[in-house]
């Protein structure tokens, strides 16, 4: 196999939260095709668990699927910002708790058929609770409902809930971390 050479780039659409791309690529057997991508900033996936052993999640209206979803405090890392900075940031803003110890547990693609973004998972021991500082400017609106569950009820709610692929791919890199004795809950 042979990666995909790019022949042309051009942005197709901008705005302050994302750029889409119209590239004309080469294939490895010589085809010129179109490709329509979003070329997006990495963004931070974070799994808050309390002293308690409860998981601190949230749940939000998401306009494009019109559906309230199950998830954990996520967000866009800025350019001024490493993606620890960021995951600390959203559970702030999001979650309204601060980060006693944060540690990298895994990344992921977010849609790589559509998107170029990484998310990186961050698993947080949180203590202390603040106010939220929900995003209500520029351009932004957040209204999220904050929740303590227990391990068994996130795992449930895997199964019952309207999650993203990202929420899953969260569990699953903690799961195969408590698995192997890395971490413990």
């Amino acid at each position: 196999m042979k990666p995909w050479k790019t022949l042309e780039s051009k942005v197709a659409f901008k705005d302050p939260f994302m750029t889409v791309r119209k590239d004309r690529v080469q294939t490895p057997d010589g085809k010129e095709i179109g490709w329509v991508y979003i070329d997006n900033s990495d963004g931070v996936v974070v799994i808050p668990i309390t002293p308690e052993g409860k998981f601190v999640t949230i749940k939000q209206f998401r306009y494009t699927v019109k559906e309230f979803v199950f998830e954990f405090p996520a967000g866009t890392v800025h350019k001024d910002e490493t993606p620890e900075q960021t995951a600390k940031r959203e559970l702030e803003e999001e979650a309204g708790y601060v980060a006693d110890e944060l540690t990298k547990i895994g990344e992921v693609y977010e849609a790589y058929s559509q998107s170029n973004r990484k998310m990186h998972i961050f698993l947080a021991k949180v203590s202390k609770k603040i106010e939220q500082k929900l995003d209500h400017d520029n351009g932004e609106f957040e209204d999220i409902e904050i929740s303590l569950k227990t391990k068994d009820e996130v795992f449930s709610g895997m199964a019952s809930d309207v999650t993203s692929s990202v929420f899953h791919s969260a569990m699953f890199f903690l799961k195969e971390k408590m698995d192997k004795g890395e971490i413990e809950l």
